[in-house]
């Protein structure tokens, strides 16, 4: 969003705030700035990008939305976040992330219990957010029969969006008209 090529867990604020918004002059708010600026007229999907050990970064998170009155969700590709948003904030809706992993650097292990949303038995998630380019997929699917909703990620073309409507309770897009969309 920035055409800054760096990973955020490992950048400063201080770099971070010197950043803008492509195209514009706008730089990059806080959580809390975003919180204040939406005040509750619609609904939030806040992605958690933690990729070690959860616990201190999400209570930041839990905390910081306390004083928030809106509606939210919460989502992560890290198994181990959605776990401590369970025991945690068992009331705030929590969504695991996950896709295939094809081009990702991680253990075959991991990418398999990944793919397969494994780590769902103990995570309890409200519901997934598969990467549209990987549906259909046996596990994704038969958690939707089972009633557990599912979203598309990123649908960015006329094709995802057919196989988002077809495939997916609901989806993240980018590059579409929302009035196209529904």
């Amino acid at each position: 969003m920035t055409g800054y090529n760096a990973d955020v867990n490992v950048t400063s604020w201080d770099d971070v705030k010197e950043l803008k918004l492509r195209g514009t002059n706008e730089e990059i708010p806080l959580f809390k700035d975003v919180l204040e600026l939406v005040r509750n007229r619609v609904p939030l999907l806040i992605e958690l990008k933690n990729f070690g050990r959860a616990g201190k970064f999400e209570q930041i998170v839990k905390e910081t939305l306390k004083k928030y009155d809106g509606e939210y969700a919460i989502q992560s590709f890290n198994p181990l976040s959605i776990r401590w948003l369970k025991i945690n904030a068992p009331e705030i809706l929590r969504g695991q992330i996950a896709s295939r992993f094809r081009d990702e650097q991680i253990p075959r292990r991991y990418k398999y219990l990944l793919k397969n949303l494994t780590f769902n038995l103990s995570t309890k998630p409200d519901f997934i957010n598969y990467n549209i380019d990987d549906l259909p997929y046996l596990p994704v699917g038969l958690l939707r029969k089972q009633g557990i909703p599912v979203l598309g990620w990123t649908v960015k073309n006329e094709s995802q969006l057919e196989k988002a409507k077809l495939l997916c309770d609901n989806f993240v897009f980018e590059d579409l008209e929302p009035t196209k969309i529904i």
